[in-house]
């Protein structure tokens, strides 16, 4: 595509009123993108992948099923990079390679992304979470969208792909400044804060499906709830079904400051040995677990009740 008719591409997406539900629209121009690099990036056999769900009616969470993907009947709505046509699996992974000072805790990446309670300034009190850890089993191909500047030094992870992508861009002229548009367009999409309405994340949960076209799981994302130091994944539910696996769960306790801090204690756990089987949980060892007195004196608070009050040691 010539970069003017790119310019032109990207413009009308930009300008698009996404209150109208414009899919179709979405998916012709993207299409319009034509040839452009992207990164692949591939999670090995081996690799572990935490995800959470948040308390709701259907708690506890004791198969498989509850803990993976929205099923498709209750997909409704647009998500960064998942469709009301296409549900995916989302969770939070670290670089086998990191530096010193990076962030190493998936744990705190997939709580960010998982609770909107406990991203909200004024919320508090208490609620309750269960993570999941899932190990890969057969390489999962994804498309890295790695480029937001914004999100550039926060992660010496992003800053070696990133390079190292762009020194192959510089190896292809032809389609150098293409792909870096595009580039540069999709990772803004993709880094939107909070946004007011699901269509704000038309643009980029297409995409999403528009590459499983072409025979990728998914797409690997800096995560925009800490700055981009985290990563997180979308996989289709094929990938999910077929190419990772559950290996432990864990329920947990969340307590939250009004306008201040939170701290997350671990009640139970369960090792999952099949499956295809329904699991039980069981309280954690006592070292692993704080306490409801203790996280309260954390949070400078003695009762439950005070955590919505502007009592205590703030």
């Amino acid at each position: 595509m010539l970069i003017d008719d790119l310019k032109v591409t990207i413009a009308t997406l930009q300008s698009l009123n996404l209150s109208t539900l414009p899919d179709g629209q979405i998916r012709e121009l993207l299409k319009l993108f034509g040839k452009v690099a992207v990164i692949e990036y591939k999670l090995h056999p081996g690799k572990i992948i935490l995800r959470a769900r948040p308390e709701d009616a259907l708690w506890p969470y004791t198969n498989r099923k509850s803990l993976c993907f929205k099923p498709q009947e209750y997909n409704k709505t647009y998500q960064r990079a998942s469709t009301p046509n296409m549900t995916m699996f989302y969770g939070s992974i670290i670089p086998e390679e990191i530096d010193n000072g990076d962030l190493d805790n998936e744990r705190i990446v997939v709580t960010m992304e998982a609770s909107p309670w406990l991203r909200a300034k004024e919320s508090c009190g208490v609620r309750r979470i269960t993570y999941s850890k899932w190990e890969v089993t057969s390489d999962i191909k994804l498309v890295a969208v790695l480029q937001n500047k914004d999100f550039f030094e926060a992660s010496s992870h992003t800053r070696k792909i990133v390079k190292d992508f762009n020194r192959f861009v510089e190896e292809h002229p032809e389609h150098r400044e293409t792909t870096l548009m595009v580039s540069d367009y999709l990772a803004y999409e993709f880094g939107k804060e909070e946004t007011p309405e699901h269509f704000h994340y038309m643009v980029s949960a297409l995409y999403s499906e528009y590459l499983t076209r072409f025979g990728f799981d998914g797409v690997l994302y800096p995560s925009v709830r800490v700055d981009g130091q985290g990563f997180n994944i979308a996989i289709t539910p094929e990938a999910a079904d077929s190419k990772i696996k559950l290996l432990a769960a864990g329920e947990c306790t969340m307590y939250k400051r009004l306008f201040g801090n939170s701290i997350v204690d671990n009640d139970t756990e369960a090792t999952i040995t099949d499956e295809n089987k329904p699991f039980a949980y069981t309280p954690v060892a006592p070292e692993h677990h704080t306490g409801e007195e203790i996280c309260l004196a954390h949070l400078g608070v003695k009762t439950i009740e005070e955590l919505c009050t502007n009592k205590g040691n703030l």
